[in-house]
């Protein structure tokens, strides 16, 4: 009877056998392929070597892979219906099938078929046969996991399946989602699970991109105490456990100011003398993100990114701190300095230690930033191309108001401000529309992945892409190459060049094995410092700076202490500071009469704020040669009476001190000016002056500073300022006139003239013109002058202009070009 119970048991195995062989050899005809692949996906587990049997079958994997490729029209735009996931998913049972048996394993990767998977991995739409393909495709990952092999652990570490896996299981649904499934085990504990849970998790950790994403997504139920009672006589697990947690606090995070700054600190929100506001900063666990909250504002909460910080300033170095200095010593106050337009972030720490903690912690965190390469950096923002980037999810959330995880147009008008994209309402609403797809009137999930595709996409570099791409998706080596000879003038060593691009920016390890580059990599090559159209080699100062200061381009700003419009705007020490950390070398300074006699900086006869000059010569001061040692000039608009200008001139010699530049270099008068070399580490006065150089020289400036601006002067300036405005556009600009007309001794001579003596003014002819540089040249200077002012009294009764005129040597001369220069076409004369 048992020997008749085990030939029948034979003879059914005979069967199913054959039965096998049938089904493996139906995978290679694609009408019966269907079925073939849903029998043998069912008795995978009954047949121990069906994985050598459908790896050594001839055309066999060729027809999964076939299987494969066929859906992938369906995953972009997502249509996968789910008979296609059905069928996809028999053959990725298969294909797990084939990576889990130890005879066939080291093949399969030999053959890089597990890259066959990742444009499953990078799908985000989250309908039921999207999350089907998903799970199988981690299935055939997680197959290979399950045992120790240097061999697996190696491939997997040089791939991108590590990464993609963990953004599935962070924005995945439950189907796919490990942290749901940890949290279960947490209300119904499994040791087997768990173990197997931890074991992926530790393997992932070894994995320094998938570090930083598993310090965002690892469930807290893995952090603390929640398994402690489940692992209590399992040692091994507990072990795996401790590690990864160790693994994950490696690096920036073994820092002692950075595992502050994780545990969090009260500081005060600082933004003016009367608005003072607690509130609580924590670093989170990405090492990216700061978050702040108020102790009463509930659930609500700001957050940014390390990488919007561009400086931290010690100390009161801001105006808001400075009005606060008498409350809050400097060694408890820090500024956050933003990129672009945002303001910056005033903080009062409750202790130095504290404070010196933050500094310190978001100094090691810019520097760790700085450090990276291209592809960390990116790896920092988006856990794949395909996927939106944390801080567009970060604004998302921001924008989206009533926090139903759906944008409505007014909250995306709202998200594009915040944004600072310059957008007109009826483009941003055609992109709404166009990504709304499911006509809701609102977006969300794929949607706004769309919308956020279609508010990046670059045209204009696809072109470019296109024209060089011989099949219109890639770029093969020698495409490549040909881009880099014909648009970036490159000559030698291209074909090596091309390879290391290659290797450096692609983030497909398949279009890597193929020597290519996708439009993803090119994007990003495009964008880095590689594919700036700078020469870095010329980043640094190469030009000579042995010459005259006037035979340079001068970096300069206009109303530099504004950080507004110029009517109504803010004035800042703000403006100062940022233009000299940019490598600006000539700022502008407006300077009027203020209270209590100390000058005040300001957009004259506006409504725009006023900030007092110390403190933007303190500015100067402090930031001048921080970038750059070549010398600052302060282009100085001077509205202040005489007694409030020796107040600016005590506080330039203070503060400034040895760096103000008070004298020639040598002590003498000069003949030219000198070089930015020779002025390294100055700061330069420019400026409407009291007598010539040759007064300064012979000791007679103090006299002429000894009386006071009467009334009548200032009466007298104020209608020559608008007499010049009114006749601008008549007169011929001549470097004789304007030395004539801004001395101030002639300003003083034409207090006894009237107006409308002034307002007679005639045009200076071309013989005039003539005479007076052909006197000068003939050495005839006081025969110049005396021209000179003949044509300014003109028929207003042949006014020859005042005596002290003798004295101006030098302030004509350096006026007057010299022959063979472009002649007079000099400043404009005023009135």
């Amino acid at each position: 009877m048992l020997a008749t119970g085990a030939a029948v048991t034979t003879a059914l195995a005979q069967v199913d056998r054959e039965k096998i062989y049938q089904w493996i050899n139906e995978l290679s005809s694609p009408e019966t392929r269907e079925n073939a692949l849903l029998e043998l996906s069912k008795k995978r587990e009954s047949v121990p070597d069906l994985a050598p049997m459908l790896w050594h079958s001839c055309g066999t994997i060729a027809a999964l892979l076939q299987e494969i490729v066929n859906i992938y029209p369906s995953i972009n735009p997502p249509t996968l219906t789910a008979h296609q996931s059905n069928r996809v998913c028999n053959a990725l049972a298969l294909l797990q099938c084939v990576a889990s048996h130890p005879e066939t394993r080291s093949a399969f990767l030999a053959a890089h078929i597990p890259l066959f998977l990742y444009p499953f991995l990078h799908t985000v739409s989250k309908t039921r046969p999207f999350e089907y393909l998903r799970l199988t495709s981690l299935g055939v990952i997680g197959a290979l996991v399950k045992t120790d092999e240097q061999e697996v652990i190696n491939f997997l570490l040089t791939t991108e399946i590590i990464p993609l896996c963990l953004r599935i299981m962070e924005s995945g649904s439950e189907l796919s989602k490990t942290g749901k499934m940890v949290l279960q085990l947490s209300k119904e504990p499994s040791a087997r699970l768990l173990k197997h849970v931890v074991r992926c998790y530790l393997r992932l950790s070894d994995n320094s991109r998938a570090r930083e994403a598993l310090r965002q997504c690892l469930p807290d139920q893995l952090k603390d105490t929640t398994f402690a009672q489940v692992l209590k006589d399992d040692t091994t697990t507990k072990r795996w456990l401790a590690q990864l947690v160790k693994n994950l606090q490696e690096g920036i995070q073994g820092d002692d100011n950075i595992q502050s700054m994780l545990v969090g600190t009260v500081m005060r929100k600082i933004k003016s003398r009367t608005w003072k506001r607690q509130r609580y900063f924590k670093l989170q666990d990405d090492c990216m993100t700061i978050w702040y909250k108020s102790k009463k504002a509930g659930n609500s909460h700001s957050t940014f990114s390390v990488s919007d910080v561009e400086a931290i300033r010690e100390g009161h170095q801001s105006e808001v701190l400075l009005s606060i200095a008498d409350e809050f010593p400097a060694d408890r106050c820090f500024t956050l300095v933003f990129r672009g337009r945002r303001g910056n972030l005033d903080l009062v720490a409750e202790s130095a230690e504290e404070a010196q903690s933050w500094i310190s912690g978001m100094r090691k965190l810019i520097e760790n930033l700085e450090n990276m390469g291209e592809r960390e950096k990116l790896d920092q923002v988006t856990l794949s191309l395909n996927d939106v980037p944390r801080w567009i999810t970060d604004w998302f959330k921001k924008a989206d108001k009533n926090n139903d995880g759906r944008m409505n147009f007014k909250e995306v008008q709202d998200l594009l401000k915040m944004m600072n994209v310059d957008m007109n309402e009826h483009h941003a609403h055609r992109l709404f529309t166009m990504a709304d797809k499911s006509q809701s009137g609102t977006l969300e999930d794929d949607e706004f992945v769309l919308f956020y595709k279609m508010l990046t996409q670059r045209e204009d570099v696809l072109r470019v892409f296109q024209e060089y791409s011989a099949d219109g998706q890639k770029l093969s080596q020698t495409d490549l190459e040909d881009f880099l000879r014909e648009e970036q003038l490159e000559g030698d060593n291209i074909q090596q060049h091309a390879k290391q691009l290659i290797e450096r920016y692609e983030p497909s390890d398949t279009a890597k094995l193929l020597n290519a580059m996708t439009f993803d990599g090119f994007l990003l090559y495009l964008g880095s410092a590689e594919g700036s159209i700078f020469n870095p080699q010329r980043r640094e100062v190469f030009q000579d700076m042995s010459q005259p200061l006037c035979h340079y381009f001068i970096s300069s700003s206009h109303n530099t202490y504004l950080m507004e419009d110029q009517l109504r705007g803010q004035s800042s020490v703000e403006g100062y500071i940022r233009a000299l950390s940019r490598g600006c070398r000539c700022v502008e300074v407006d300077c009027w009469d203020g209270a209590n006699g100390e000058p005040i900086v300001y957009h004259g006869h506006t409504f725009t704020s006023k900030i007092l000059f110390k403190d933007v010569v303190n500015a100067v001061g402090n930031y001048a040669f921080k970038i750059s040692e070549y010398p600052v000039i302060l282009s100085i608009e001077n509205h202040c009476s005489v007694e409030q200008q020796r107040v600016m001139a005590q506080h330039l010699n203070h503060i400034l001190g040895e760096k103000l530049l008070k004298s020639t270099l040598d002590g003498k008068a000069p003949t030219g000016l000198p070089s930015p070399k020779d002025l390294k580490g100055k700061v330069l006065l420019k400026a409407k002056k009291i007598g010539g150089l040759e007064e300064s020289f012979n000791g007679m400036v103090e006299d002429s500073l000894s009386g006071e601006v009467s009334e009548e002067d200032e009466v007298v300036e104020i209608d020559e300022d608008n007499l010049h405005r009114e006749s601008v556009h008549h007169r011929v600009k001549v470097g004789v006139a304007m030395v004539i007309i801004t001395s101030h001794q002639y300003k003083r001579h034409l207090s006894t003239t009237s107006n409308s003596t002034m307002a007679k003014t005639k045009e200076l002819s071309k013989d005039t013109r003539n005479k007076i540089v052909d006197l000068h040249q003939a050495g005839k200077t006081e025969s110049a002058i005396e021209e000179g002012g003949k044509w300014r009294g003109g028929a207003a009764g042949g006014y020859r202009g005042p005596p002290e005129f003798s004295s101006l040597t030098a302030s004509w001369e350096e006026a007057v070009p010299q022959s063979g220069s472009p002649a007079l076409n000099a400043p404009q004369p005023p009135a």
